[in-house]
């Protein structure tokens, strides 16, 4: 598979799903996804940040966060890099925002912080629906899951 054929693979098996995140978010998950396509590979940041189109220095500090959550393993030394550190049938999508304490995903649609059912917004019943699904369907998610090819 060729850098732009996973590259496409990535960001197609993502796409839709990264709706409401933040940009570190998208990108530990591109990182995460691509990582997981052969989880036992060793990475370099240099490689990461070319194949994903990521800016280095923002990259190094995403794999920080991952590695200091074990996501991710950082192995020291001249021929180092990252590997995964969990397996792909049992990291979910939501360990990887939960490593970034990213909790956008919680928050009301309509922009208006945290609505619950004492603070509801106007479109809180509305959405509740679909959020429960995005919460089950998407924050559950194995990465695994997510790398099995997709039938029409």
């Amino acid at each position: 598979m060729t850098k732009k054929e996973k590259l496409a693979r990535i960001n197609k098996n993502l796409k839709g799903i990264c709706m409401t995140l933040n940009t570190t978010s998208q990108y530990a998950l591109k990182v995460v996804g691509f990582m997981s396509l052969k989880p036992d590979d060793l990475y370099s940041v240099k490689h990461l940040s070319d194949t994903l189109e990521i800016p280095y220095k923002y990259l190094t500090k995403i794999m920080t966060k991952l590695s200091k959550s074990s996501i991710i393993a950082s192995i020291k030394g001249r021929a180092g890099g990252f590997v995964l550190s969990k397996n792909i049938n049992e990291l979910k999508v939501k360990d990887v925002l939960n490593a970034l304490e990213d909790d956008s995903y919680k928050l009301c649609v309509l922009g208006t912080g945290l609505c619950s059912q004492n603070k509801k917004c106007q479109l809180h019943d509305t959405w509740k629906h679909p959020k429960d699904s995005i919460k089950n369907d998407f924050l559950e998610k194995t990465f695994f899951e997510i790398n099995l090819p997709k039938t029409a």
